[in-house]
């Protein structure tokens, strides 16, 4: 108990030099040196228990080795016990987590979220794979527009959805802990991030909904383990052309693989990628054109418009056939570089 006192008193007296704001009241006989004080009674309390204890310590070996002993067998039991409820419980060992307010929305709009368009969305769901939120947060410019980081809560079963979902159950210790990591590397940076839980059984199609609900300008997300940057973009894609409502304006999809290359790709009408081939077609038939209609003032792109209206009138006739089937050997045929950029 002695010894309690002395470290007291010595942690006391070390917090008049750490912290030097005014207090209401002091132990007495402080010797005022300009900008330093000089606790000369709070240093002596703090020598009269230490010495006391030596005194304890040194006349008095028997009562000092038996609490010292009683102490750590305490200790050691405790230690021992705290471990054997984890393993028996399954419990993680305790992390410092932030604290977050939920607010449950129906639905999800720039309103409820309070942001603006044109900003950027970073799905996220591996607390332990976080490089893509670091770059999201390195290279976008809150102060111009917002970052919302999203994780997809999974739901699972024949039942599953989301009304009568309880937000215990949504925002449960995994989300506590992934948001509580992605807080403290925005801290770090020294920028905001919204943040946002969805539930969901399909997360492909509930990242693009959420992008295109809150009008973004581009998605951010982590390479998959199991396929390739392409592939993941062929999926994001696809799952685009099937919402109902889809906005009029580009989404960029940007994917960070684990080498840290970011790979760009384009949602929705977009321009395509043309091959070589296919640009020295386009001109070798504009030179047709040009030399035909002199008077007309044909460009490039008029070749092209003319192409696919055509295309689009032939699809409706009995010539559908023969174009489906043309466009399966033009597939077959493809080659990777002729591939274009996926949605």
């Amino acid at each position: 108990m002695v010894w309690s006192f002395a470290f007291k008193g010595l942690a006391v007296l070390v917090l008049r030099f750490k912290d030097r704001s005014p207090r209401e009241w002091k132990v007495p006989f402080n010797l005022d040196l300009g900008r330093n004080e000089i606790p000369i009674g709070l240093g002596a309390i703090a020598a009269l228990l230490f010495s006391i204890a030596g005194i304890n310590l040194i006349t008095k070996q028997v009562a000092t080795v038996s609490g010292v002993a009683f102490t750590l067998i305490f200790f050691s039991i405790f230690l021992a016990s705290e471990r054997a409820t984890r393993r028996r419980l399954g419990e993680k060992p305790h992390v410092e987590l932030d604290q977050f307010r939920l607010q449950a929305q129906d639905s999800i709009s720039i309103e409820t979220l309070r942001v603006r368009p044109g900003g950027t969305l970073c799905s996220v769901r591996d607390y332990n794979n976080l490089e893509h939120v670091r770059r999201a947060i390195e290279i976008t410019h809150t102060g111009k527009k917002d970052l919302v980081v999203m994780t997809v809560h999974p739901l699972r079963g024949p039942d599953s959805g989301y009304r009568g979902l309880r937000e215990q159950k949504l925002f449960a210790d995994y989300e506590q802990l992934l948001f509580s990591r992605v807080v403290s590397l925005a801290e770090k940076a020294g920028k905001h991030v919204e943040l946002m839980v969805v539930p969901s059984s399909r997360p492909i199609l509930a990242i693009v909904h959420t992008a295109a609900q809150l009008y973004s300008a581009e998605i951010i997300i982590g390479a998959s383990a199991v396929l390739k940057p392409q592939e993941q973009a062929l999926r994001f894609g696809e799952a685009w052309e099937r919402l109902a409502h889809k906005p009029r304006h580009q989404v960029q999809l940007r994917i960070l693989d684990s080498g840290g290359v970011l790979h760009e790709f384009l949602l929705g009408a977009h321009p395509p990628k043309l091959t070589t081939r296919d640009i020295n077609l386009i001109h070798d038939l504009w030179s047709h054109f040009k030399n035909d209609l002199p008077a007309a003032s044909v460009r490039h792109r008029d070749v092209v418009s003319l192409a696919v209206r055509r295309l689009e009138e032939e699809l409706a006739t009995e010539q559908r056939a023969a174009i489906l089937a043309a466009m399966e050997r033009l597939k077959a045929n493809e080659r990777p570089e002729d591939l274009d950029t996926p949605g």
